[in-house]
């Protein structure tokens, strides 16, 4: 190859750097959901349109990679799933769809939104206790950790001021309080939803979340075939006639048997306690130096001495 043509190749590769940071980012995080895909992809196309207008050598690559990702971007579209999963993630709620969405996109989606509040609101009524909101113990910055290795941080200045009302009647209500609320950056979402208080705040969202908010999304394939491989030992040529719920139910079971069973560092922590080691015992007022450093002294010059106190010390029964 040539020089120029191993520059070209070197510039590829630099290109395809991007969506392969994201990629990894969703890899390695333990419990990856739907509601990251919308963003981490939207941030990961406005870096290829910033890196095009940056350097226009590699404007023909980026348009290439631009093309290919609104191609998938748009399939998204055939499912509200990912808005969704986006609303329900305490850290963006309907933020992310403001801020960086077209007025017809906002509008479709929030009426979308509003519809299935009152589909659930219908099968589900609202609980008869209200709480207050608290925030989230637990935290996760993946969405912020891709952002910040595309340099793009500020497409996630999302934040508004965290309010403490009382739980809302109407739907309308809900939304609107929801929306008005914004939990810090790195809350986790899967244990937002797990407060009991949040889930009588939000109690329509709520139900929402059980069916939207634990959808998996894994970059790779290997986690899913994995689920795929576990089925296939559950429904076997002797259960094949297993009802969908059984199915199901048996699946979590054996899931949470199996995460039991292999938690090798179960009870096999140390407490700091334990290993703090107090080499000075108080014996009627007085400190008694304890242990090999007590016996030897301090003076390198005892060392006969030092030798018989550590041979009578063995020695005591």
């Amino acid at each position: 190859m040539t020089p120029a043509e191993w520059s070209r190749l070197e510039d590829i590769v630099f290109v395809l750097g991007l969506p392969h940071a994201v990629q990894i980012t969703l890899n390695v995080e333990k419990t990856p959901t739907l509601g990251s895909v919308i963003p981490q992809f939207e941030l990961f196309m406005t870096s290829l349109e910033e890196l095009g207008k940056a350097t226009p050598s590699l404007k023909e690559i980026t348009d290439v990679g631009i093309l290919w990702a609104t191609k998938y971007y748009s399939r998204m579209d055939n499912s509200r799933a990912y808005a969704v999963a986006m609303f329900i993630n305490p850290t963006t709620r309907f933020s992310w769809i403001e801020k960086h969405w077209g007025s017809v996109y906002i509008r479709k989606t929030k009426a979308m939104l509003i519809k299935m509040m009152n589909d659930y609101r219908a099968c589900y009524p609202l609980p008869q206790a209200s709480a207050m909101a608290k925030p989230a113990s637990v935290h996760n910055d993946q969405m912020y950790r891709v952002a910040k290795r595309l340099n793009l941080a500020s497409m996630l200045d999302l934040d508004t001021p965290v309010l403490q009302v009382e739980t809302p009647t109407t739907v309308e209500e809900e939304f609107d309080t929801y929306t008005r609320t914004l939990s810090l950056r790195d809350t986790d979402m899967i244990k937002f939803w797990d407060v009991t208080e949040h889930q009588k705040m939000f109690p329509t969202i709520y139900r929402i979340a059980l069916d939207y908010n634990y959808i998996p999304m894994q970059a790779s394939a290997v986690p899913c075939e994995r689920v795929f491989s576990s089925a296939s030992e559950t429904d076997t040529k002797c259960r094949n006639k297993l009802n969908p719920n059984l199915f199901e139910v048996l699946q979590i079971l054996k899931f949470a048997h199996w995460c039991e069973r292999l938690n090798f560092m179960a009870d096999l922590l140390t407490p700091e306690e334990s290993m703090v080691v107090d080499t000075r015992d108080a014996v009627d007022g007085v400190e008694d130096v304890d242990g090999l450093n007590g016996l030897m002294g301090t003076d390198p010059n005892l060392g006969e001495e030092a030798f018989n106190r550590a041979l009578a010390a063995i020695c005591v029964d």
